[in-house]
């Protein structure tokens, strides 16, 4: 049985990966959903490669530019923030959370509770709200994997087998806001 996945921000690079493996392997995956914020254009051209059951713009322009554009009788087009939550009402294993800011926190709150698989690249869900998704995951049984390079790295390394050996881990500063700051500066 194909493995069903709505992918939330199928626009951006984490999206375009995740549908990159999806081409290779038509035979494993189907693409129920996808969800992106302004990009109609690429979404159309997603559509008719994929041909998913539901597409989610955030963006009215856009969700409107799209709808002038689309051919797809089948297929169920949402709008709005709400959108994102409703997605989730289409049958689907898994989610792919690459939509960065905090817009992504309540689908990825949702698929939790509904004990979806959620492959996270969405950062800020954890950062917000680590705590509530955590034990949210522990009471529907959801799974949640870290696709982020760095946090997939750590996963990798914090399996269950070598939870005993390990006593601390250091995060360094490689991007982002902290690459250039003191320790002073990121105490404060």
């Amino acid at each position: 049985m194909k493995k069903r996945i709505t992918i939330f921000g199928s626009t951006g690079s984490i999206g375009e990966s995740t549908l990159d493996i999806i081409s290779d392997h038509f035979d494993l995956y189907e693409v129920v959903g996808l969800t992106i914020n302004c990009n109609y254009k690429k979404l159309h051209e997603q559509v008719k490669k994929f041909n998913p059951k539901v597409v989610s713009i955030n963006n009215n322009e856009a969700y409107k530019n799209f709808l002038s554009i689309n051919t797809n009788q089948n297929l169920k087009v949402l709008n709005g923030n709400d959108s994102l939550i409703d997605i989730l009402e289409f049958d689907t294993d898994m989610i792919v959370a690459g939509i960065t800011g905090a817009i992504g926190l309540m689908p990825v709150i949702k698929a939790t509770e509904m004990g979806k698989t959620i492959a996270l690249a969405n950062k800020e869900s954890l950062v917000c709200s680590g705590s509530l998704i955590t034990k949210l995951a522990e009471q529907s049984g959801s799974l949640i994997l870290p696709i982020d390079s760095e946090h997939n790295a750590i996963h990798q390394v914090l399996d269950e087998s070598n939870k005993s050996k390990i006593s601390k881990l250091i995060l360094t500063a490689s991007g982002g806001p902290f690459l250039r700051k003191s320790e002073l500066e990121m105490k404060n």
